[in-house]
C-alpha cells in the first residue's frame, strides 16, 4: 500500500461551494481566446508508459516560495486524478496536486493540494498555476484565483522524482524493481509549457504568463519546459 493511501478515503466540505466554482469554470474563455498553450507539440500523458516522470530533480531543493504553472487539457472522465507532484523512494507519493470529484472547495489534505473536479473540463486547454509559500498554497485557473489553503508542504527535499500527470505506485530501484504507474489516478489527456519559478508569482504575473511564453532566461524561472522537440531532456533546465 502506498505511503499515506489511508487519506484518500471521501470528504465533502458543504456543498454549496461548488456551484460558484461551476460557474466559474462556465465563464472562463477557452486557450484559444487566451493564447495558445504552445506552437508545437504537447506532453502526451493517454496511457501508461513511464513519460512526465523526471528523476533525480534537485532545482526546488532548499527553495521555500516557488510557483508551478502549465497548460492541462483533459481527455477522460474521472473521480480523482493527480495532475502533478513528487516523490522520494522512502515515500513515494510526498506532495501531489489533484483533482477529486468528492470535493466542493479547494483544500489541504494531509500533503494533498486538492481541487475540484468541474474546474478540469474535458476537451480545452486551461492554464493553471499553483503558488506555494510557507504560509499556504493558493491556486489559479486562467488567471482567475480559486482561493487559498493555509497549509504549509513539507519542503522540498535534496533531490526526488518530480511526476508530471503521473501516479505512481512503485518508483523502482536498481534491485530490478520496475517503475509502476497507477492508471486509475494518473492524468489522461494533454500538458504544455510547464514552468516552475523560485518565487511566488502574484495574480498580476500569473496574469501576463497566459498569452506568451516567457523568456527562456527570465529572472528566477528555474525550468520551462515546452515538449516541442522529442529529444528535449526533462533533467534540463530548459528543454
Amino acid at each position: 500500500m502506498l505511503v499515506g493511501a489511508a487519506q484518500r478515503e471521501p470528504w465533502a466540505p458543504a456543498v454549496f461551494v461548488l456551484l460558484p466554482l461551476l460557474l466559474l469554470a462556465a465563464a472562463l474563455p477557452v486557450a484559444g481566446v487566451l493564447g495558445l498553450p504552445g506552437g508545437g507539440t504537447s506532453l502526451a500523458l493517454l496511457d501508461d508508459r513511464g513519460v512526465g516522470i523526471i528523476r533525480n530533480f534537485t532545482h526546488l531543493s532548499g527553495v521555500a516560495n516557488f510557483t508551478v504553472e502549465l497548460w492541462a487539457m483533459s481527455r477522460a472522465a474521472v473521480q480523482e486524478v493527480q495532475l502533478f507532484g513528487w516523490a522520494t523512494a522512502a515515500n513515494v507519493e510526498l506532495v501531489t496536486f489533484d483533482f477529486y470529484a468528492d470535493f466542493a472547495a479547494m483544500t489541504a489534505y494531509g500533503n494533498r493540494i486538492i481541487l475540484p473536479i468541474p474546474i478540469l473540463p474535458l476537451e480545452t486547454w486551461h492554464h493553471y498555476a499553483f503558488v506555494v509559500q510557507s504560509s499556504g498554497v493558493e491556486a489559479f485557473l486562467d488567471g482567475v484565483s480559486l482561493g487559498f489553503v493555509a497549509h504549509r508542504l513539507p519542503v522540498f527535499p535534496a533531490t526526488a522524482t518530480f511526476l508530471l500527470g503521473r501516479y505512481v505506485s512503485s518508483l523502482g530501484d536498481d534491485a530490478g524493481n520496475a517503475l509502476t504507474v497507477d492508471p486509475t489516478l494518473s492524468f489522461r489527456g494533454y500538458l504544455d509549457e510547464v514552468r516552475i519559478w523560485k518565487v511566488a508569482l502574484n495574480q498580476s504575473r500569473v496574469k501576463s504568463n497566459l498569452h506568451s511564453r516567457v523568456p527562456e532566461e527570465s529572472p528566477d524561472l528555474l525550468v520551462q519546459w515546452h515538449f516541442d522537440d522529442e529529444t528535449d531532456s526533462a533533467d534540463g533546465r530548459i528543454a
